[in-house]
């Protein structure tokens, strides 16, 4: 991949002992893709994998001029810790270089832990369906006057997230549009540059280039490994579940 696809960003970890840790990659083109013209917000998350080794696949996200998701990075971990938080992260920084983003976070220790240490404290965001959720668990949990009560205290939270939509998205509401129309100007003029088809085709208009399957491991880090050992399995305590804990504002 890097012969092939210069510019892309391929690292891998293992122990002392030959055993698999860590592997990230971030392909060229979408390095250059984010670098161009992606709006500054990248979200990570992880899902724990299932299979007779485990471990856990990490991604990161960005978001194209038309709002849809552009993957930027991924990367399998042998757990889902501080360290490997910290790891993932340390490379995601390298490929973003000096671009100020947004980092969209959920409430993982670990995650909450590893984030500032590599991108500081600034410009950062929890995922507002996580917020909305745990807001809506709060006013249940403390029976804030009944159904009304908890309708009430949702729509207040949409309307702040609303109220600061300009600002948060680059797109004008429709109050401000009615403004911007009533003193003779172009809604488009005030939307940010990023949402605009020219940045779209500078997103899209690189070549990923096939890569050969053969030797893989010696390909990424410049020497033979006759064989990389699985990861170390550790086994969390407790049943393993077998059903994914929906969430209550998940479409069914």
């Amino acid at each position: 991949m890097l012969a092939t696809n210069l510019g892309s960003s391929v690292e891998l970890s293992y122990s002392d002992d030959g055993h698999f840790e860590q592997f990230f990659v971030a392909h060229s083109i979408s390095i250059e893709g984010f670098v161009r013209g992606c709006r500054p917000i990248i979200a990570n998350d992880s899902t724990h994998m299932s299979g007779p080794y485990g471990g856990a696949l990490f991604s990161t996200t960005a978001y194209d001029a038309n709002d849809s998701m552009f993957p930027l990075a991924f990367g399998v971990m042998s757990l889902e810790n501080y360290e490997d938080w910290l790891w993932f992260l340390e490379k995601l920084k390298i490929v973003v270089g000096n671009k100020e983003v947004i980092i969209i976070l959920d409430k993982h220790l670990a995650f909450l832990h590893s984030v500032p240490e590599v991108f500081g404290l600034e410009n950062h965001a929890y995922c507002y369906c996580h917020l909305k959720e745990n807001f809506s668990s709060f006013l249940s949990k403390h029976n804030t006057r009944g159904n009304k009560g908890k309708e009430n205290g949702l729509q207040f939270l949409d309307n702040i997230v609303y109220a600061r939509g300009w600002k948060m998205l680059g797109i004008p509401c429709e109050h401000v549009e009615a403004v911007i129309i009533s003193i003779g100007q172009n809604v488009i003029d005030f939307v940010d540059d990023c949402y605009k088809y020219p940045m779209q085709e500078l997103i899209y208009g690189g070549s990923f280039f096939g890569i050969e399957t053969h030797d893989m491991v010696r390909s990424i880090i410049g020497e033979v490994l006759l064989s990389l050992k699985p990861p170390h399995i550790k086994c969390p305590p407790g049943r393993p579940r077998k059903k994914c804990i929906e969430s209550q504002f998940q479409d069914k």
